[in-house]
């Protein structure tokens, strides 16, 4: 509470965590330990850091709380009882979220959700759903202002984005929330082998070419290469221009009608010297494709919470 927490401080850390953190000694008080420590004869160790009043909660058992008990006697018994009842319903909140949320991925340019759905969560959702989802991607904590934004983002329109921890923005576009990352992704230009698997530098995304096609659970998309190309997969040059003479409009007009802003410079094309045959989920030069060519699939492959 000193600190600023909400609802979800309030309701005290768990005895046991879903991630297999175990604090077994988390359900009783410190004067019931010491009497089962007496009628053993164990001698009670105290930590000297316990006493160091320059830690907050050092503070508040010391200083804060005889206070308190002086006017409220049971007012730790008040606390746990708090709680107790905010645990139970971050649990019903959570459960809640669970089977309405659905979360962005930003690294795919599918990867947006629609601003309906988190309009049409009750205010405390939107809130969780924002707390969750900024813990997906490895921040560790959502203030005031950006909670104030993010709701003005989903009632109003406005602002257009929201700056997060870390320099992540959340922003508003095409009537979907998209998250774009601080990363760099620096150029890249890599041969194609065939029966290899390369990995793309956006995270989560491979290349694979065969002769024989990948199991369509793991392939987003997938083309035909002619049969004697040398391909090349690099992202998009703000000068490339699609056709045979590249007199065609310009790649980057394209990518910019087909995908999210902060992927645009990034995603792959594949291509033969300068002339462009393939964009994922983009474009593709229905000419040169071939049946009796190699398989060039596009692979996505999830990624754990807290590491996007």
């Amino acid at each position: 509470l000193l600190r600023g927490g909400g609802p979800r401080a309030l309701s005290g850390i768990e005895a046991a965590t879903s991630d297999g953190i175990i604090r077994p000694l988390l359900p009783w008080s410190r004067g019931e330990i010491r009497s089962w420590l007496d009628e053993r004869c164990i001698a009670w160790r105290q930590d000297s850091s316990n006493s160091d009043l320059d830690l907050l909660r050092n503070r508040v058992r010391l200083d804060l709380m005889p206070g308190l008990e002086s006017v409220s006697p049971s007012i730790r018994k008040h606390l746990v009882h708090l709680a107790r009842t905010l645990a139970l319903d971050e649990e019903f909140i959570a459960g809640e979220l669970g089977r309405r949320a659905r979360w962005i991925d930003p690294w795919d340019p599918q990867g947006g959700i629609p601003v309906v759905l988190i309009h049409a969560m009750p205010p405390p959702l939107r809130t969780r759903w924002l707390h969750a989802q900024t813990s997906r991607i490895g921040l560790e904590r959502v203030t005031r202002r950006q909670s104030a934004l993010f709701g003005e983002m989903i009632e109003d329109g406005h602002p257009r984005a929201v700056t997060l921890g870390g320099r992540w923005r959340l922003r508003l576009a095409r009537g979907h929330l998209w998250l774009e990352s601080p990363t760099v992704i620096d150029d890249f230009d890599n041969p194609i082998t065939v029966g290899e698997t390369l990995q793309l530098p956006i995270p989560g995304w491979q290349v694979r070419m065969g002769s024989t096609a990948t199991p369509p659970a793991k392939v987003r998309w997938s083309w035909h290469s002619p049969p004697d190309a040398r391909l090349r997969v690099r992202n998009v040059n703000l000068n490339d221009r699609i056709g045979i003479d590249s007199s065609g409009p310009r790649a980057a007009r394209i990518l910019a009608r087909r995908l999210p802003r902060h992927l645009r410079s990034i995603w792959p094309v594949f291509c033969e010297d300068d002339r462009i045959y393939w964009i994922p989920g983009v474009w593709q030069d229905e000419a040169v494709e071939d049946r009796e060519g190699h398989v060039v699939e596009v692979m996505h492959c999830e990624q754990s919470a807290g590491h996007i």
